[in-house]
C-alpha cells in the first residue's frame, strides 16, 4: 500500500515500513510525519512484498519491525545491504529485543528504536538521513579527488617538460618525470634516490631560498 502526500518544491522522502501489524505501522508512520510531513509512505510485511519495494518504490529510508511472523528483520537488513545498500535501515524492536536489534546494527543497520520509546523514531530519522548526506558528499568528494589524481598523473607523467616532485623540507625528488629522466641522463629510479641540491646548478642555500618563495607563493616556477 502506498500513501500519496502532497508534493512540495522538495521532491518528497519515500519511506518503506516493514511491519506486520497495520496499527504499528500507522504509529511509526505518524512519528515520521512529524519530521518528514511531505514523506510518501509504503507498507510490506512478506518478502516478496518488500522485494517489490525496493524494485519499484526505491525507498530513501527502511523502518523494519524484527519480529514478523512471516518475514524478519535480519532478513530485510540482509537483503537491503544487498540491494540499496545506500539506504538508512533502521530496525523497530520491542525492549525485550534490544540486544537482537544491537545485532542488527553490527550487520549493517543504521540505528534501531524500541518501539516503547516511538517518539525516538523522528529524531532517528532524521539522523539516518543527514548521515546518507554526509557519506554522499564524501562519496562525491573521493570520487573528485580520484579524477583530478588521474589528470595530475597524466599530466605529469605524460608532459614533454621536465618536471619533479619535490620534499619542500629536504629537497628529496620524490618523482619525476620521463621528461626528466630523459634530460639528466638518470633513469626516474635513481632521480628518487636524489636530492634537487645534487643536480641543480644552484648552491644548495639558493635552492633552498627557491624553494621558500614557491612556498610562501613568491614565484609559481622553480
Amino acid at each position: 500500500e502506498t500513501i500519496e502526500a502532497p508534493t512540495t518544491m522538495n521532491p518528497a522522502r519515500r519511506i518503506l515500513i516493514v511491519e506486520d501489524l497495520a496499527t504499528d505501522a500507522e504509529l511509526a508512520a505518524r512519528e515520521v510525519r512529524k519530521v518528514l510531513p511531505d514523506g510518501v509512505f509504503r507498507f510490506a510485511d512478506t518478502e516478496g512484498a518488500f522485494l517489490a519495494a525496493l524494485s519499484d518504490f526505491h525507498p530513501d529510508l527502511i523502518l523494519s519491525d524484527y519480529s514478523m511472523p512471516r518475514f524478519d528483520g535480519m532478513s530485510a537488513l540482509l537483503l537491503a545491504r544487498e540491494r540499496a545498500p545506500d539506504t538508512p535501515f533502521i530496525v523497530l524492536t520491542g525492549s525485550t529485543n534490544e540486544e537482537t536489534a544491537v545485532g542488527c546494527m553490527k550487520a549493517g543497520a543504521w540505528d534501531y528504536v524500541i518501539k516503547e520509546h516511538i517518539r525516538r523514531l523522528g529524531p532517528a530519522v532524521m539522523s539516518a538521513l543527514e548521515q546518507q548526506r554526509m557519506r554522499q558528499e564524501r562519496r562525491i568528494a573521493e570520487e573528485a579527488f580520484r579524477e583530478s589524481e588521474t589528470l595530475f598523473r597524466k599530466l605529469f607523467e605524460e608532459h614533454a617538460a621536465i618536471k619533479m616532485i619535490l620534499d619542500p623540507v629536504t629537497g628529496a625528488i620524490m618523482d619525476a618525470n620521463e621528461a626528466a629522466a630523459m634530460f639528466y641522463g638518470w633513469s626516474r629510479e635513481h632521480l628518487k634516490q636524489m636530492r634537487i641540491q645534487d643536480i641543480n646548478t644552484l648552491t644548495p642555500e639558493e635552492v633552498s631560498q627557491e624553494i621558500q618563495k614557491v612556498l610562501s607563493r613568491k614565484r609559481v616556477h622553480f
